[in-house]
Order: C-alpha cells, then sequence, then structure tokens
C-alpha cells in the first residue's frame, strides 16, 4: 500500500468524523511510520494502526445530544445476558419523549450521566448509536439472538401497493419495544404507486393515541423527488403524521444521495414542513451505489449525504436500512450516467458488511446518524425492496461478519478509556454527541472511539480489519414482542419457532423435524404480518386440522363436509354427489378429495355437502369453481392469490394467507366495535376498580369472540326478520344467518350478570328473576342459561350459556369453539419448549384460575 493512498485513507476517515484543522503532518508523519514499521504501539503490538489521541488536535465543535426521556428504570427484569445494560435492566421509553439538545457540552454530558434526583440523567438517557434490523419485527427477534440481545432498532416496513394503502401500525408491540428500551421504526413504502396520506396518518394516530412515545415513523420511503405530485403528497403525510403522534420521530425518507434541492423544498423552503421533520431516514441502498465498492457506498455515497443534511439543515438522520443485492446492479443511480455500470460481486458485498462496524459507525454517529438497520436476516418475513440475494441468514459468511462486529460492539465499557474528569461511561460506546457543523468534533464522543482500538487489521493494514469471531447464539431465549394475547406485556421467545409440527407431541420438540418448517415458516409470515400471535395461529390449526394428512381431517388435504342444511360454508358449496367437480389444481390433494368423497357416499350422498378445505379449513374453494363470477371479494381483499389470480385452499400458503387475514379482520372488528368502545368495556366488566381497562381480559375477550367469527357461529348483524326461525333449515331465508349475534350476547350477559341465582320456573321451560337492587325485574331466561346467572366473567357465561358445551371436539355445531381453541393455545404455550409467549404469564395464570382447561382428547 504506497504513501499516498494511506494518506488518503487516514486523512479522509478523519476528516469525514468532523475534525478540519490540519491533520497534514500527523497523516505525513503516520505513513512514514506505517511504511517503517514503527506505528505499533510498544507496549500492545496487537491494537493496530488507528490511534484515536490524534482527534486531540481536533478543534471542538457546537455540539448536539440526543437525549431521550423514560418514564421508569426496571432493573434485572432479564437475568444474565438478557439484561443490556451491565448485564441487568434497561431504561423504558414507553410513554417518553426525544429530542435533540444543542450546546451540548461537557456539564450536559455530566449533567446527563448523574443518576442523582433532580438532575436530568435522574430519568433521560443519552442515547447510543442503535443496531438494529428490519425488515420486520419477526426478523428483529431471530437477529437479536445473534447480537447477544442487545439490538435496539426494530424496523417494519408498512409496505402497499397500487391496489392496497400502508399495512398499519400496531401501538402494543410498539409500547412492548418501548419498554424494554428498544426504539420501533416504521417505514412506509409503496414504491411509489400510492403514497397515501390518510393511511399514513391514521398509522402515526395509532400510536399518537396510545401514547407510545418516540417510536419513528416514516413517510413514503424512496420517494421520487422530481415530481412535483409526489412532493406534495408527501409534505402533506409529514404535516399530517407530525399532527397525529406529538411524540412520534417523524421521518422525511429521501432517496440516498437526493439533491440538495431536492430536500430544500422539505427542510428548508417550507417552514410548517421543516418543524414536522424530527430526523431524515435514507438507506444505504446498493441500487442507488455511485460504485459497487463495499467502503466507497459509506465514504462516496452515504456519509456525505447524512453530512449534507446534519450541516446544511440541522437534522439529525437514521439509516433506516442497509441492503446489499449481492448480484444486482447500481441501477436506480440518481446519476443517470451511472447506472447499471458496475455490480456487487460477492468480496465487495463482504467489504460493506464488515466494514461498517470496523470502521464507519464513529463517523456516521459524527455526522449526526443515530443508528442504522440491516435491511433483512432472513427474507420470510418480507422483502419489499425485491432484492435477490440481500438476506443476510442465508449466507453463513455475511452473517457470521456482521453478528461478529455486532457482539463485539456490544462488548463490556468499563474498560472504555474517557477524560480523568468524567464519569465512566458504563452504558455504551457511542453516546449520540455530534458536532453541529463541519468546523468541529465533539471531544466527548471521541472517547469512545477507544472501544476501536481493539481493533487489529491484516498485514497491519488500515483498509483491512480483521473480523472478530463470530460466536453462536450465547442464549435460547430472546424477549420480542409478537402481538401476543399479553400485548404490552413482557414477551419472550425461546430457540426456535414454535413448531409448525405434524402432530402435538412433534410441536413440543425443540427441533421440529422436516418437513415441518415449511409450514412453520408461513404460519411466522403471516402471523407476523397481520400483527397476530402464531400461537393462537397454530392453536386454530390444531382445531381445525391437528396438523396431520389423514382422510377426513387433517393437513394441507382436509376437508371437511356437513349436512346440506348447515350454514356457514359458501352457500352454493359442492354437494358431495358431485365431488367428482372439485380438484386440487397443483394435484396433491386429488387422492385425499376422491377418499373423502368414497367415505361419504357410504353414508347418504345426497345430504352432505364439502364445507372447508386446507389446513386453515378456509370455506372459499379453488378459483375455477367460481365461475365467470369470480373469486370472491374477500380472496381479492387478501392478497393471497398466485401470481396467475387463482387461489387454491389445498396451498398451505395461500389457506395460511387466507385464514390469518380473517382471523386478523375478525380481531379488529372485535377490537373496533366491542371491547375498544366505552360502553361495551362496561358492560363487560373490563373496568378494573382503578377505572382503567383490564388489557388482559380485553386481549382475551377479543380472541375468544374473533375465534368465534372465525368458525361462523357468531357475527355482528341483527336477525334476519323474514327468518321467523333460525332453526329451520328448509327456509332459503335463514340459510345465511348465523347462529349467535355478538352485540346482542353481549346484551345479555350484561343483563344475566346482574341476575341473583333464584328464579322460579315457568312451563314454558325458561326461567324468569326475582326483583333485584334496581327494582327491575328480568327476563324470560332460556333454561340453558340458568347456570349462568349472575355469572361475572364473559367466556364462562359463554360456555354456560350461548354454546352451553364446556368440553371440546364433541359436536363441531355445538362445542365452544372459542374456548378449546383457547385451551390449545394454553396448552401450547404451557407445555412446549419453544413456544413464542412464556407460561408465566399474569393472563394465563388468570386463565388456568378462570376458566378450567375444557377436555381435550388425546
Amino acid at each position: 500500500m504506497n504513501k499516498h493512498i494511506l494518506f488518503v485513507l487516514v486523512a479522509f476517515t478523519l476528516l469525514i468524523a468532523g475534525c478540519s484543522t490540519s491533520l497534514r503532518d500527523y497523516t505525513d508523519d503516520y505513513a512514514e511510520d506505517y511504511l517503517n514499521g514503527l506505528h505499533l504501539r510498544a507496549n500492545d503490538p496487537n491494537k493496530g494502526i488507528f490511534d484515536y489521541e490524534a482527534f486531540g488536535a481536533c478543534e471542538i465543535g457546537t455540539c448536539k445530544g440526543f437525549v431521550c426521556k423514560y418514564t421508569e428504570s426496571t432493573l434485572c427484569e432479564y437475568s444474565g445476558a438478557l439484561g443490556r445494560l451491565g448485564g441487568c435492566g434497561f431504561n423504558s421509553l414507553k410513554g417518553g419523549s426525544c429530542e435533540v439538545i444543542d450546546n451540548f457540552g461537557d456539564k450536559e454530558y455530566q449533567d446527563y450521566n448523574d443518576l442523582t434526583p433532580g438532575k436530568p440523567g435522574a430519568n433521560s438517557q443519552i442515547m447510543q448509536f442503535m443496531i438494529g434490523q428490519g425488515a420486520s419485527f419477526g426478523d428483529f427477534s431471530e437477529a437479536n439472538r445473534y447480537c447477544n440481545n442487545r439490538l435496539t432498532l426494530s424496523t417494519k416496513w408498512l409496505v402497499g401497493d397500487d391496489k392496497s394503502v400502508y399495512k398499519s401500525s400496531d401501538a402494543d408491540r410498539a409500547g412492548c419495544f418501548l419498554d424494554k428500551d428498544i426504539m420501533p421504526m416504521y417505514i412506509q413504502y409503496s414504491d411509489g404507486k400510492n403514497i397515501d396520506v390518510d393511511a399514513a396518518s391514521l398509522n402515526a394516530l395509532t400510536l399518537g393515541k396510545a401514547d407510545v412515545g418516540p417510536a419513528i415513523i416514516t413517510a413514503e420511503m424512496n420517494f421520487d423527488g422530481s415530481d412535483p405530485a409526489v412532493i406534495s403528497k408527501v409534505k402533506q403525510q409529514l404535516l399530517a403524521m407530525k399532527a397525529a403522534c406529538p411524540k412520534c420521530l417523524v421521518a422525511l425518507a429521501p432517496r440516498m444521495g437526493e439533491s440538495e434541492e431536492v430536500l430544500n423544498k422539505f427542510l428548508k423552503d417550507d417552514a410548517a414542513v421543516s418543524k414536522s421533520i424530527d430526523l431524515v431516514a435514507f438507506g444505504i441502498d446498493s441500487r442507488y451505489a455511485s460504485v459497487c465498492n463495499g467502503d466507497k457506498i459509506y465514504l462516496a455515497d452515504a456519509l456525505p449525504f447524512a453530512r449534507m443534511i446534519n450541516y446544511k439543515f440541522g437534522k439529525p438522520s437514521i439509516i433506516a436500512y442497509i441492503m446489499v443485492d449481492e448480484g444486482g446492479a447500481n441501477s436506480l443511480s440518481l446519476n443517470p450516467a451511472l447506472r447499471n455500470t458496475c455490480t456487487w460481486d460477492h468480496a465487495n458485498t463482504v467489504n460493506a458488511y464488515s466494514s461498517f462496524f470496523s470502521n464507519q459507525i464513529p463517523s456516521f454517529r459524527d455526522a449526526g446518524v443515530i443508528g442504522a438497520s440491516l435491511y433483512s436476516f432472513n427474507t420470510v418475513f418480507g422483502n419489499p425492496l425485491n432484492c435477490n440475494n440481500c438476506a443476510i441468514a442465508s449466507d453463513d459468511e455475511k452473517r457470521d461478519i456482521w453478528f461478529g462486529w455486532c457482539q463485539a460492539y456490544h462488548h463490556s465499557t468499563t474498560d472504555i478509556k474517557t477524560d480523568a474528569n468524567l464519569p465512566s461511561i458504563s452504558f455504551g460506546v457511542n453516546p449520540t454527541i455530534f458536532s453541529g457543523g463541519s468546523g468541529g468534533v465533539c471531544s466527548l464522543s471521541t472517547t469512545n472511539l477507544g472501544a476501536y482500538t481493539g481493533v487489529t487489521y491484516k498485514n497491519q493494514d488500515f483498509s483491512q480489519p480483521q473480523n472478530p469471531p463470530a460466536e453462536p447464539p450465547l442464549i435460547k431465549a430472546s424477549f420480542t414482542c409478537e402481538s401476543c394475547l399479553t400485548q404490552g406485556s413482557d414477551i419472550q421467545s425461546v430457540n426456535g419457532v414454535n413448531s409448525g409440527a405434524l402432530d402435538i407431541l412433534k410441536m413440543c420438540e425443540q427441533d421440529p423435524p422436516s418437513p415441518n418448517e415449511l409450514l412453520d415458516s408461513i404460519i411466522k409470515k403471516y402471523s407476523e404480518a397481520r400483527d397476530l400471535d402464531s400461537s393462537l395461529v397454530r392453536a386454530v390449526i390444531w382445531q381445525e386440522t391437528t396438523f396431520t394428512d389423514t382422510i377426513g381431517k387433517g393437513g394441507q388435504c382436509a376437508i371437511s363436509s356437513v349436512p346440506l342444511s348447515s350454514r356457514g360454508c359458501n352457500l352454493n358449496d359442492i354437494n358431495i354427489a358431485g365431488a367428482n367437480g372439485l380438484s386440487d389444481p397443483a394435484g396433491i390433494c386429488d387422492g385425499a378429495i376422491q377418499a373423502k368423497a368414497a367415505q361419504i357416499h357410504l353414508t347418504n350422498p345426497s345430504t352432505q355437502k364439502f364445507c372447508a378445505y386446507g389446513i386453515m379449513q378456509n370455506i372459499e374453494y379453488p378459483t375455477y369453481l367460481y365461475g365467470t363470477a369470480g373469486n370472491p371479494q374477500i380472496i381479492t381483499d387478501s392478497g393471497c392469490l398466485d401470481v396467475d389470480g387463482q387461489y387454491n385452499p389445498f396451498d398451505l400458503d395461500q389457506s395460511v394467507c387466507l385464514g390469518t387475514y380473517k382471523l386478523k379482520d375478525y380481531s379488529d372488528q372485535v377490537r373496533t366495535r366491542i371491547t375498544g368502545n366505552p360502553d361495551y368495556q362496561e358492560k363487560l366488566d373490563l373496568i378494573k376498580p382503578d377505572g382503567t381497562v383490564d388489557a388482559y381480559k380485553s386481549n382475551l375477550y377479543t380472541a375468544y369472540l374473533a375465534l368465534h367469527l372465525y368458525y361462523g357461529d357468531f357475527n355482528f348483524n341483527l336477525p334476519n326478520p323474514n327468518c321467523p326461525n333460525p332453526n329451520d333449515p328448509n327456509d332459503p331465508n335463514c340459510q345465511d344467518v348465523n347462529y349467535v349475534n355478538i352485540p346482542a350476547i353481549v346484551e345479555n350477559f350484561n343483563t344475566l350478570k346482574t341476575l341473583i341465582n333464584s328464579c322460579e320456573s315457568r312451563p314454558d321451560g325458561f326461567y324468569c328473576s326475582k326483583e333485584v337492587d334496581d327494582g327491575m325485574l328480568y327476563g324470560p331466561v332460556e333454561d340453558k342459561c340458568r347456570d349462568a346467572l349472575g355469572e361475572k366473567d364473559f367466556i364462562v357465561y359463554g360456555r354456560k350459556c350461548t354454546i352451553n358445551n364446556e368440553q371440546c371436539n364433541i359436536d363441531p355445531l355445538t362445542e365452544d369453539y372459542g374456548s378449546c381453541v383457547l385451551a390449545k393455545y394454553k396448552k401450547m404455550i404451557n407445555e412446549c419448549a419453544n413456544a413464542v409467549c412464556p407460561s408465566d404469564q399474569k393472563l394465563f395464570n388468570e386463565m388456568e384460575a378462570l376458566y378450567p382447561t375444557p377436555v381435550i382428547p388425546p
């Protein structure tokens, strides 16, 4: 390596960190020493060539600090390696807020490190440079184990397209992450096809109404800055989102390398819009690179862009994603002359992942960048940018390099060198303290570069840092924030994932055998996408098909049959007598279809029809059977069609896709119309003595009612006035009437819970209550509800009165479906070693006390 190249490397590295005073003498001498082998430290020859003491020559600039207020400090909630700060404990940001403080000098630094009551550090913290993971919260959970559970930025892409608006944010999950001092970041992206203002505002409002705290939410990611109409929509998004969620960190999200002229339109020319922007989020994206080089994508593209955002517009920034698509070209470079001029080979892809930690983080931090998120751990959970080879978990070398550095980055900080007059740094290696301009460097932040003196270099070459060895995940447990029934509480997952095994015994094994890994990944993918509890989805599948492939009940080829008079299926569903018209478009389940038809023909085929199909027993059948009418709207809305616009219920992916879509939709309906309604909260006894809503019961009741909607025996519609006798199978007006109207059942529960436990019998089989405290008489009460009088618990009431059957799998038309599924859910949580939700949560203890587990046949 010649002297000139070394000079450029060292000088450029120091300059981009914010030091503008002359370092020529230093770098010249350093280059000479390097060439003569004199640069090694006599007392520690393995420390490499980087000497952070050189920053003592830099001029001190006007510094800023990124600081967050927290709501409480939780110590030792997770033992051992699960604790991030000093091995134990963390500060909860839920309900807190963040801001950039100007003129952040020595005094401010000391104050925010002082935990004395009354000092800023008593309820605030200097945020560390955050390392995160996308493209989903599921990816975060998986990757977190590889970084010793110390990732601090969880990223989820809310994707829309020309047919649908952005997916929804989830306040419970965001609050759960913030409660663990992890910043959730929502990236809204439609590839420019649907820059929806209302959806963006609603996502921010969801977070704002729940007051979750400083969640990051972007406007349209990678928008086209050359289109005035696009600029107008993005401005509207920014204004609407900040108004809807004042505590959110609202981010403008331009393409890497966007021009100063375009940024002016948001950050300078329009004061109201600029005021609504807290951050600028951009992706380090191989497609936008000027050259396909692992170092230069940082030095030539990303760092100058971050410095412009900070120094010219006074805004901090965040690297929303780092994505290098190996084998892909720089096809989207903002300079048309550079597009498709190079391809990312393996060496440069690996170098991009290696050099970020080893050389770039201090420079990014000093340029006002507060964190960076890796794009994809495993594209099973989503791939909004449609890259071909960017999932880091799919390549052992890239995975080990990135997470080897991630593990080293979060090492113990007790040995980090600091100024003798300052308190020792006990909570991280890179606090986000940065210069407000290009004329200086913040002295406090440079002390943490001591962490980087442990870097060694190949052949003593500064451009070739040695990757630390990647340890396997040191712990099996990893906290996550899956949308469990215990939303908002402390959720914990276990090594591996909940098995989608073929039977319940295999479900509880640590390592589910193939071929169940495919089904398991599908369940995870759609549970994550829908913000559903994956254990609840598995419980539904267990109830519906038992994961098996036996004829008549089970698995991918499962088909159920019911009497022709039964409701809840397609109105014109397939009569068994004409079953030869049903087939699996993929040909996998044709044998099972024929066997099922033959089995039914042994009885009376003219009285039977097929009803539900596939692993999740959806009632929608293959597209070709709908004929000219086309797919029902629910299939189209679900986004579960294949590339040819066809739906096949026997396809595992499409079945779980549609099943989870409906379960999520039903859950949202119940939460909006019943458990989220103050009137019904009171009627369901969800209000605790302190006036707050009992979140555990609310989530449980939501699941219970949503499950019954999924099964088809509840609905939100009033009884059909043209159907005087809903139980008459011969009345065509009654064919589409479900069993129980949800508002009616809640009203009935509200009435029965006030009745005393003694009623006089009437000849017609009903019971009538005696006078109660309010002087009113209630009645009549059906005989089957006699045991539910005075019952204060909605699910117990449901099992005693609405369905009147406390056992599972007895009669599919009369069983309490919701209770049966919840019982299986609880069994998985309590007995499966790799269940996502823990067994010691308050909810499950309450379930055990309130709802004795129904009998589950072997």
